[in-house]
């Protein structure tokens, strides 16, 4: 297939002027910049300069040295591991690709270091890229946190191998995503992400490949070519809707102007599903785009800030978020009495009321409750009364609504249960209400299985966080199934503790089953037992 579109891309008649190509969307502004330059000197005719910024470009076969001064054994361990796994799952995705690991003039040079921004940072930063044009230096220099968040906890093997994978892509070319499934989407902090690469993040790599490829042929056999680029303009980087009520539509526009010698090519990725959008794709040269917005608001309420992130094909601004901000007077609030969406459930199970109310008189009546995710039940029914919300009121207000009392039933599942109160109503824009929260019952793992994918005969580390249900919770053994697993426990802010398991595997291939045990001071939890699963290959 991509041998196919690479025909279709890259095909010249013999009696035509090759044109360049255009940089596809969702592609970063390192590699635009470098094809652009690519192709301006290609079509003036100077072949060294091209030889030279091609270079740049991405390779199907290309090199990648780890630097991991100042880490520990276990860490080192761990950062090797990661980057072979991010190697095989690019190669998986995208088999033409050749990573060859190096000790010296890699194409890409990964470093590691304990931190990059400090934990009390009011914006923290966990990875930084360096791209260069220079012969002498790597292509792209990564530097990625092993320890993030207050608690300076170190990333598992999983986490740093899906920012191992963002960084191959961004030298690969490619820009990062809203898209939360995608192989390009990051979070600063601690979160959970793929360790696979994406379909598509691939077959984009694979398209940037062959673009390269096409003009360091060009400028080997010193071929002229015709390059014109777009040139983007936005009138508005930001659109303040204003303070308007909760469940209203708002329809805008904003205009996209091309400026440059090239058709603009542009495509919009949302960060909410609460747009709908409508808009021609491709802006000629000298020519004016534009985008008509849909934004529905049922669902939020207070200060808004969402974004549209504007890909294009210009260089300069390969990528823009354009932020859409809104302030949205709630049509009802729907709160907890006790202020809080965590509930620790006793032994006679869970008790506890939600109030519903408007700022006024509330806009329609709640018909039905009911509980999803446990076993309970939900009653509705007229209440007056004080309540202190900052969000509607200064200091406390007596107002007239409903009150829902919720009782869960004691016999739930062990751990952290994610429970739904479902509220039915008589508006058509409100139909339905809902409040989510979190039961634990007794100690709760996160997640419940420890897993490991599929590894290699290299160590690597996973780990869960367990949480108690008192404040002085520890954790005072912890101990394998198998001696191919080790166990380290490390107590961290209030009731949680995290347990780290570095596998090093032995010589039996295959699906592994395993398990940690770990000995509490919590008298209803004294012994949990963790499921472990691997696969070796």
């Amino acid at each position: 297939m991509i041998t196919a579109l690479a025909g279709l891309i890259l095909a010249q008649t013999a009696s035509q002027t090759p044109t360049a190509p255009s940089p596809n969307l969702g592609t970063n502004e390192f590699f635009q910049t470098q094809l652009k330059s690519t192709a301006q000197a290609l079509s003036q005719g100077e072949f060294a300069s091209a030889t030279t910024a091609a270079q740049s470009l991405p390779k199907a076969n290309f090199t990648v040295q780890i630097s991991s001064e100042n880490l520990s054994p276990a860490e080192k361990t761990l950062t090797q591991s990661s980057l072979e796994r991010a190697i095989s799952a690019w190669q998986t995705a995208y088999p033409e690709l050749k990573i060859t690991l190096s000790d010296s003039k890699p194409t890409v040079l990964i470093s590691f270091v304990k931190r990059i921004s400090e934990p009390n940072a009011a914006e923290e930063r966990s990875l930084a890229l360096f791209p260069s044009d220079s012969p002498t230096d790597p292509t792209l220099e990564a530097v990625i946190a092993l320890q993030r968040g207050k608690t300076s906890a170190l990333l598992d093997a999983n986490q740093l191998t899906a920012d191992i994978n963002y960084a191959i892509g961004q030298y690969l070319g490619l820009e990062r995503s809203p898209v939360v499934a995608s192989t390009m989407f990051r979070f600063e902090g601690l979160a959970n992400r793929s360790t696979k690469v994406d379909g598509e993040s691939a077959f984009l790599a694979s398209l940037n490949v062959l673009q390269a490829e096409q003009l360091r042929t060009w400028a080997k056999a010193k071929t002229t070519i015709i390059a014109s680029f777009p040139e983007a303009f936005l009138r508005e980087k930001s659109k303040d809707l204003g303070r308007f009520p909760q469940g209203e539509i708002k329809d805008f526009q904003f205009d996209v102007v091309n400026r440059g010698s090239g058709p603009l090519n542009f495509t919009i990725k949302p960060d909410c599903s609460c747009f709908q959008l409508a808009y021609d794709a491709v802006v000629p040269p000298n020519s004016t785009g534009i985008v008509t917005i849909r934004m529905h608001t049922a669902e939020f309420q207070g200060l808004q800030n969402k974004g549209l992130y504007f890909y294009t094909n210009d260089p300069s601004q390969p990528v823009t978020r354009v932020n859409i901000r809104a302030d949205l007077v709630p049509a009802y609030r729907l709160i907890n009495a006790e202020n809080t969406a965590d509930f620790l459930m006793s032994e006679n199970g869970l008790k506890t009321t939600y109030y519903i109310y408007g700022e006024s008189k509330l806009g329609f009546e709640p018909r039905k409750a009911s509980i999803q995710g446990l076993n309970g039940i939900a009653e509705i029914s007229p209440w007056t009364g004080e309540i202190e919300d900052p969000t509607l009121f200064k200091g406390k207000q007596q107002v007239t609504g409903y009150k829902v009392e919720v009782l869960i039933s004691p016999n739930a599942p062990t751990g952290k249960n994610l429970v739904a109160l479902i509220i039915r109503t008589d508006s058509e824009q409100f139909p339905t209400i809902a409040a989510n929260f979190t039961v634990q019952n007794g100690v709760a793992v996160t997640p419940a299985t420890i897993f490991f994918g599929d590894v290699t005969t290299k160590s690597v580390q996973a780990s869960v966080i367990v949480t108690g249900t008192n404040s002085d919770f520890k954790v005072l053994e912890s101990s394998s199934a198998d001696s191919q697993f080790s166990v380290k426990a490390t107590a961290l802010e209030g009731r949680n503790v995290r347990v780290e398991v570095t596998f090093q595997p032995g010589s039996t291939k295959g699906t592994i089953y395993s398990s940690v045990a770990l000995k509490t001071n919590d008298p209803k939890s004294p012994l949990i037992t963790i499921p472990i699963q691997a696969y070796v290959k």
